[in-house]
């Protein structure tokens, strides 16, 4: 029996409070039964498991069902739409109902779309298939995040083993392609809901393998739109963090995703064949491409298309995400070192960072290397991917001091991940990849053109309550804030005891990097003339608000870049950089700017600023503080103080006492900031440096 039929028989056997009527229409929408759901949230956990089975022994005969009319679905989502994001029913579900009978049934559900709505306005089988991809993943481990697990009993790792082994083993147009359906609905439905680390580690590189296989089809061309949906972006949407990690079992979630980011296909990537059907720049002789597997970041990124260009449906904004969170470790924890506890496990993931980092950068690169047309200015590979491109600043911003240093100084071999000398391991430019991300066609240049909207709050001329809706600012900018802060940080560590080569090797990768940067490198695209004197204007404004001092900031305004930092693990809209710095001075036409402007400013005032960050510098450098103190005592000062005020002039107390220490330059007044910045050229050796910053080139 089938429709309405079988529904009253299911009724009938587990005394089903619900009767469907057949031709029965919406009355004010459909209402799921509230009841059933708070009836596995109260008392003891032997009850709750009790009822959570009765329920899933019903739920399991209509799943069952050999077809399903829409009053199935209606019925299906009145009785048990209170419980879909419950993890003792999607587990005694998951007991009693194998993967491919749950896909089948979202399958027949997706069948019957457009049928009905609940009260507040949603598709009742859209509602249905979203609980089903909710119900298969916290059957198989996953987690609503926040939602309270205590009083659960704990799934064996074997239990969840042979859920996701049973998964893992799906395929056809039945199988993974219902995946789809049912985790991309349970993804936007559930926006807390994430896939456990098992799910991930089984299923992904499965349906990766699968995915592959039917791109290859002949019928299937690498430009042509593939009939079925994306599989692995309904992956993605359930494969990300939606606030940021805190416990050890969210950094087990992030480690799975790692894992299977920094590893390798479990096939192998054609280059020649994908050359042959995606003609694109090469640097291998005809036919003579590497052929083998190829890390899942730079494949994913670079080398799997599902519509022209397209790395997913949506751009590439749900792999950027996830892309963005596993490449966030980009160094140890401070205050852990080798032989601590939690170290080893640390290190792992900044090498898995690191590597996802640097794979991301190759095959975005790769990726832009395409031969073909520019789409109303932009590259075309990069116009199809502007989800991924937004993200490439989150993505490479934990690793911006790799880039500088062999930007400065490129890798003599191939492009790799190795450690440095410090122990940490670093993204290893050669210098061929060096002149293709910096060239006209490369990454750095390209960058440029992510330019999010703002939302001026209704004040356009009040920068101070300016966001970014889409909760990123700009990738350009986000690696410049992040080269500002690891400048400072090689600053304080390589140059305040100075030596010759580290401080001419600090100097050198920061030069690079914010050439490549903003621009005074190679020429670039005609057509990215605007957006780079937009980029070099926007940076002047902030120079003009001291974003220098973004190292050192505290307070509320820590807070607010804070909040760009954590861009990756939240969903919310963020401070734009001028609201934090304000410019306090009008600048010139984004004509009259240059990146080489910018970038004296930024490192000379950035070297600065790092001094004055160390309280104990005036005892370090004696001459600063005698040349300090004659500067504020000259006659300019007395002159000028006598005139305006009739008072005289005296020196601050922790000029006059040496064991009081020098406060950061943003806390000293106007005229001890113009006399410390005077005065540090005194010494011989500070000034040969700071003269480095403001050379043309290094060259």
């Amino acid at each position: 029996m089938s429709g309405v039929g079988s529904w009253l028989r299911v009724v009938a056997a587990g005394v089903v409070a619900v009767v469907v009527l057949a031709g029965c229409g919406p009355v004010g929408g459909v209402v799921a039964d509230v009841g059933v759901g708070e009836s596995l949230r109260v008392g003891g956990e032997g009850d709750r498991w009790v009822r959570a089975g009765e329920l899933a022994g019903e739920a399991a005969g209509v799943v069952g069902l050999g077809s399903v009319s829409v009053q199935d679905v209606r019925g299906f989502y009145e009785r048990f739409g209170s419980v879909f994001d419950s993890v003792v029913f999607a587990r005694a579900l998951g007991e009693r109902v194998e993967p491919g009978v749950l896909v089948d049934f979202a399958v027949k559900v997706g069948e019957r779309r457009g049928s009905f709505e609940t009260v507040d306005g949603r598709d009742v089988a859209g509602e249905v298939v979203a609980g089903l991809g909710a119900v298969a993943l916290l059957s198989a481990g996953g987690v609503i995040v926040g939602q309270d697990q205590e009083g659960l009993r704990e799934v064996s790792a074997s239990e969840i083993e042979g859920r996701v082994g049973q998964w893992r083993a799906l395929g056809g147009a039945r199988g993974f392609d219902g995946v789809e359906q049912m985790f991309s609905a349970a993804g936007q439905r559930y926006p807390m809901l994430v896939a456990g680390p098992e799910f991930v580690l089984g299923v992904v590189p499965a349906v990766l393998e699968w995915d592959v296989e039917r791109s290859n089809m002949p019928e299937s061309g690498w430009f042509a739109a593939k009939e079925s949906d994306d599989v692995v972006g309904a992956l993605l949407s359930v494969m990300d963090e939606p606030v940021p990690v805190m416990d050890e079992m969210g950094w087990a979630r992030v480690d799975a995703v790692q894992e299977v980011l920094a590893g390798d296909t479990s096939f192998d990537v054609d280059m020649n064949e994908r050359l042959a059907r995606v003609p694109r720049l090469s640097f291998y002789e005809e036919g003579k491409a590497p052929v083998g597997p190829m890390t899942v970041a730079r494949y994913l990124v670079g080398h799997r298309f599902v519509e022209g260009f397209k790395v997913g449906a949506d751009g590439g904004e749900g792999l950027g995400r996830v892309l963005a969170q596993a490449a966030s470790v980009g160094r140890v924890p401070q205050g852990l070192s080798e032989g601590d506890p939690g170290f080893d496990v640390w290190q792992e993931r900044q090498k898995r960072s690191t590597v996802i980092a640097g794979n991301a950068l190759l095959g975005f690169q790769e990726g832009l290397e395409v031969k073909a047309s520019r789409v109303k200015g932009r590259n075309a590979f990069s116009a199809a991917n502007a989800g991924l491109l937004s993200w490439m600043g989150e993505i490479l911003a934990p690793h911006a001091d790799d880039l500088a240093a062999y930007l400065g100084n490129p890798w003599e071999f191939d492009f790799e991940i190795g450690l440095d000398a410090s122990g940490e391991w670093d993204i290893k430019i050669s210098q061929m990849m060096a002149d293709r991300v910096n060239g006209p066609e490369g990454m750095f240049v390209e960058l440029r053109f992510d330019q999010p909207d703002v939302d001026d709050g209704g004040t356009p001329q009040d920068a101070s309550d300016d966001v970014y809706p889409r909760g990123r600012i700009p990738a350009s900018e986000r690696l410049v804030l992040a080269s500002l802060e690891r400048y400072h940080e090689q600053l304080l560590r390589e140059v305040i005891e100075p030596q010759e080569f580290t401080r001419q090797s600090v100097v050198h990768a920061w030069v690079r990097m914010f050439d490549a940067l903003l621009g005074d490198g190679d020429p670039v695209q005609k057509d990215a003339i605007d957006v780079s004197a937009g980029l070099n204007e926007r940076v002047a404004q902030l120079r003009a608000g001291d974003v220098m001092y973004a190292p050192v900031l505290e307070g509320e305004r820590r807070q607010m870049l804070d909040q760009i930092q954590g861009s990756p693990w939240a969903h919310e809209a963020i401070p734009t950089l001028q609201a934090i710095f304000p410019r306090k001075e009008d600048v010139a036409d984004a004509a009259g700017l240059t990146g080489l402007q910018n970038r004296r400013d930024l490192l000379g005032k950035g070297f600065i600023v790092a001094l004055a960050t160390d309280p104990q510098f005036l005892q370090k450098y004696p001459s600063v503080r005698e040349a300090m103190s004659a500067d504020i005592l000259g006659d300019n000062y007395i002159e000028k103080d006598e005139s305006n005020t009739g008072a005289a002039v005296v020196l601050p107390v922790w000029l006059e006492d040496p064991s009081i220490p020098m406060p950061r330059l943003e806390e000293m007044t106007e005229r001890e900031k113009i006399a410390f910045m005077a005065s540090f050229t005194t010494d011989a050796r500070l000034l040969n440096f700071f003269a480095l910053t403001d050379k043309e080139s290094l060259n």
